[in-house]
């Protein structure tokens, strides 16, 4: 079963990479735009965040095979979301006793990414069922 190991890790080593890549790509966009100001790279990091529990949480919700599952949640999620730079925002914005911008990202990161989760659980069990539904029709 050496050869299914190499596989999964393939996978999540794919998954990981495109994620990154894209997560990179983002964030640099959105710290050069500056639409934010100073809030930039958190409101980029808020926004991959809920964008990747949205994916994470279709991918679920759809029953997604194992190695889908390898690929698109601990591979592409894993590295297109990142709790590590979410924590260092947080404790920046502490540092300059922005509490305000504080508050609003901490609740904002974790209302929005759990709320991005369970909608994309509602659209992954929708697909799911819709491609279920379909397998039953006559020819």
């Amino acid at each position: 079963m050496v050869a299914d190991g190499v596989v999964n890790c393939g996978l999540v080593a794919s998954g990981a990479c495109a994620g990154a890549l894209l997560r990179y790509g983002v964030h640099d966009v959105a710290k050069s735009r500056a639409a934010f100001g100073a809030l930039s790279g958190p409101a980029a990091i808020c926004t991959l965040n809920v964008v990747g529990s949205l994916v994470l949480g279709a991918v679920a919700g759809a029953g997604a095979s194992p190695r889908a599952s390898l690929l698109l949640g601990t591979g592409f999620c894993g590295a297109f979301t990142t709790f590590s730079t979410y924590s260092v925002d947080a404790l920046t914005l502490l540092q300059q006793r922005n509490y305000p911008a504080l508050a609003a990202y901490v609740i904002g990161n974790n209302v929005l990414s759990i709320g991005g989760a369970a909608t994309g659980m509602r659209l992954g069990n929708a697909a799911r069922s819709a491609v279920s539904l379909g397998r039953g029709r006559p020819p």
